[in-house]
């Protein structure tokens, strides 16, 4: 169930290491050879992660099935499915870890568009509206 994701993360994480020692050998720009380094790095981590994350949910999906059901074998898959859960919210948390320009680039995201977004609706619902000349018009008019 949970094998295929680890053995396939597995498998790119070791090409992804091959090639980051046959980069050495090549002449590429350094502006490039930065980014491939940091982009490398990410890819790392995330292998890294993932066999610690998934590796849980692979042993308790095929260790559960044996057992019968009671309150300690029902608790250890549920931590499983939690633990696997954090596998999808990971790659973000990695990036802002890792990468200075995608942390530049959220804080600009978050602080400056939605910040200000929400600033400018705060200062709208706080206005005045003058009062429409026609209702002031039938009330003189009664």
């Amino acid at each position: 169930m949970g094998t295929l994701p680890l053995i396939v993360i597995v498998l790119f994480g070791l090409l992804v290491y091959y090639n980051v020692r046959n980069l050495s050998y090549r002449t590429v720009p350094l502006v490039r050879r930065e980014l491939d380094k940091r982009l490398t790095q990410m890819v790392l981590i995330q292998v890294i992660h993932n066999v610690f994350v998934l590796t849980p949910f692979v042993i308790v999906t095929l260790i559960v099935v044996n057992y019968q059901s009671n309150e300690l074998t029902n608790f250890f898959p549920i931590l499983a499915i939690d633990i696997h859960n954090f596998y999808f919210a990971s790659p973000f948390y990695i990036c802002m870890c890792v990468s200075k320009r995608f942390r530049q680039q959220f804080i600009h995201v978050f602080c400056s568009i939605h910040f200000n977004r929400l600033r400018q609706q705060i200062l709208n619902n706080n206005r005045v509206l003058p009062q429409s000349t026609n209702s002031s018009i039938n009330t003189m008019q009664k």
